[in-house]
Formats: C-alpha cells, structure tokens, sequence
C-alpha cells in the first residue's frame, strides 16, 4: 500500500467513523418519522393558509375545497383536471359582482 488511504486505512478510518456515528444515528432513526409527518403537516397548514388568503370570491373557496378532496382521495392529477373544470365552469357562470359575498355587494353597490 502505497499512502494510509488505500486498502486497509480506508477500511479502518470508515469503521471509526461508523462506530462513532452508528449508534447516534440508531437513536435518532426512529424519530425521523415523527419530525417528517410533522414538517408535512405544517407545510400543509402553512400553504392552505396562504392559499386561503389569495382568494378574492366565494366560488373560490369552493373549488380549493373541492381539489384538496379529490386530491387527498384520488391524485393530483385528477385534482387539477376537476378544479381547471370548476373553475371555468364558475368563472364564466357568474358575473363579477355576483361572484362576492352578500356584504362585499353591498359595499360595492353604495360606491357606484
């Protein structure tokens, strides 16, 4: 062996390391699940949060509600061809200003 990092150093320099680090990562392993579930779920609050605030009328809430289900049930893919259908469907159905709240129509209605 010509230099510490052929054939057997390499060997025993791995085994050092995995004996040092292989029983952290023993104790660690089993609560990788908990800490991912944990980062899915605010991840998952954080951008429905997000998305619930982008939205300007009623009809939206309902397709958003409407592609979260289908997509936790069935798949994304699904999910994206029923909102893109929704949401033409309600889009082009209403007029803008039947597209608000009861409230927000009033408010409009008092500026014009």
């Amino acid at each position: 062996m010509n230099s510490i990092i052929d054939g057997y150093g390499s060997f025993a320099i791995g085994g050092i390391i995995f004996v040092l680090v292989g029983p952290m990562w023993s104790v660690f392993s089993s609560g990788l699940v908990i800490i991912l579930v944990l980062v899915f779920v605010m991840m998952g609050f954080l951008s429905a949060y997000l998305a619930m605030g982008m939205i300007e009328y009623v009809q939206q809430y309902g397709t958003a509600f409407f592609v979260a289900v289908i997509m936790s049930s069935m798949g994304a893919l699904e999910a994206l061809i029923g909102g893109f259908i929704l949401y033409f469907f309600l889009e082009f159905r209403f007029k803008p200003e039947e597209r608000l709240p009861e409230r927000e129509r009033a408010i409009v209605k008092k500026v014009k």
